[in-house]
């Protein structure tokens, strides 16, 4: 009887710790990310001979290249993603854990790579091709609003457009083409940071200004002002 009551302990413990396992961060964090890993082998099984027959998916943070033909099982594991990730981020609630969101990563444009769709990003481009896309990026940020009117300075909110090691303000509009405006501007700050990681550029011993003051109406146009605090 002794021994059978021990035994019965034991089993109890281990089921729980089972059970604590699949409800852990571990768990669902890998769960999360091996299904990330089946959208990502998914939505490059169709061979690519035209670019433009794959839509740009944002799902999770992350940007895929999804064709007609498979939309709909990619649709599945993305909602599959979505609950594991859910999932995950309550463990890590539960157990204290601080997750950080992935960093915002639009793509610069869209390939087809032998026969692979293929996204390509500010992090793969080289110091040429960096100083040949920015200077065309920064005029059609700065021209971006350009046609849209300030006249409530509320209408409108400060960012950072990034000119080296400091950074310029520059003002968006909170409901026109918000979206497309910030992942511009995220493209650019991220270009200009690996233009300054390939040519070593020091910037830790800067003084920059780095504190917007909300947008004002100046003639027409909404201006951000730069502070040091």
């Amino acid at each position: 009887m002794k021994y059978s009551a021990i035994y019965a302990i034991v089993i109890a413990l281990l089921l729980s710790c089972q059970k604590n396992g699949r409800e852990s961060y571990d768990y669902w964090s890998e769960q999360a990310y091996q299904t990330f890993l089946e959208m990502q082998q998914l939505s490059q099984s169709v061979p690519c001979t035209d670019i433009d027959a794959f839509e740009t998916v944002m799902a999770a943070n992350f940007y895929f290249l999804v064709h007609p033909s498979i939309q709909h099982a990619f649709g599945k594991l993305s909602d599959r993603y979505q609950s594991n990730s859910s999932k995950a981020l309550e463990a890590a609630i539960r157990e204290g854990i601080i997750v950080e969101p992935p960093e915002h990563n639009p793509p610069l444009r869209r390939v087809c790579d032998n026969e692979v769709a293929t996204l390509v990003f500010a992090q793969q481009l080289t110091l040429e091709e960096i100083n040949a896309e920015l200077p065309i990026r920064h005029d059609k940020i700065i021209n971006f609003y350009h046609d849209v009117p300030c006249t409530d300075a509320d209408a409108w909110f400060s960012q950072f457009l990034k000119t080296g090691c400091c950074y310029e303000g520059i003002a968006a509009h909170k409901t026109i083409d918000t979206k497309i405006f910030f992942d511009q501007l995220t493209i650019y700050n991220q270009l200009m940071e690996r233009k300054l990681y390939l040519e070593n550029t020091p910037c830790e011993y800067e003084t920059c200004k780095r504190f917007a003051k909300p947008p004002q109406c100046v003639d027409g146009q909404p201006v951000v002002e730069l502070v040091d605090e």
